[in-house]
């Protein structure tokens, strides 16, 4: 049976300070958050995977992971790349979403073609995350300027595990796509983003990782 691949990134650490606080909640609540999760990137299997806007989610779209451990993005379907931005910690999925295409695909992709236009997506203090520009100049979403990592990056100089091209992801229940494990070296919110310029923008495809700030003796 064909394998899927893993690729683990060490992703850098940032100091923004928007992007930076502490994480979480009561020791109580520290103490239920894993050091290594698991994040389904499109619709998970072992269901049938269907096309379309049904598929283009991520399971679970609010996920939290012990600072300094792994999440494992299992890629399912097609034509998926993964990019992570820091945000502030105030940011809720109404705050992204707001800045993104309204209606849905069916209105997105009509004649007013409002999914080619140039958007700007802001976090819950106004910072601007993601700046693109229209789809004949950008088809997919590829802004570097916040991001802490991209797994389909056109800039050679970014961290970039296949530059270019989008992820392969499984379109079986039985053969498993790529596997991206990111290891998060800094407390924070992160917003996870699909780079395929249709299934963000007008699917609305992303979710968030909070990473829960270790305390100085509870590193292992």
């Amino acid at each position: 049976m064909k394998s899927g691949r893993t690729i683990l990134i060490a992703a850098a650490v940032f100091s923004l300070a928007a992007a930076s606080p502490k994480a979480g909640g009561s020791d109580d609540d520290k103490k239920k958050v894993d050091k290594d999760i698991v994040v389904e990137f499109g619709e998970a299997q072992p269901q049938a995977i269907p096309n379309g806007p049904a598929s283009h989610v991520l399971m679970p779209d609010e996920a939290f992971v012990r600072e300094g451990g792994t999440v494992t993005f299992n890629v399912n379907g097609g034509g998926h790349g993964i990019a992570i931005y820091p945000v502030s910690k105030n940011t809720t999925r109404e705050d992204i979403a707001e800045d993104l295409c309204q209606g849905g695909p069916a209105v997105c992709n009509g004649a007013a073609g409002t999914a080619n236009l140039a958007y700007h997506v802001i976090d819950g203090r106004h910072h601007l995350i993601i700046e693109t520009d229209t789809a004949a100049n950008q088809p997919r979403i590829d802004d570097p300027f916040h991001r802490y990592l991209s797994t389909s990056g056109t800039n050679p100089d970014e961290q970039a595990v296949t530059a270019g091209a989008f992820l392969t992801g499984s379109t079986s229940t039985t053969v498993p796509g790529n596997r991206i494990q990111v290891r998060f070296t800094k407390a924070g919110r992160y917003l996870v983003v699909c780079q395929n310029r249709g299934h963000l923008i007008n699917d609305w495809m992303f979710g968030f990782v909070n990473v829960v700030e270790n305390d100085d003796n509870d590193h292992q």
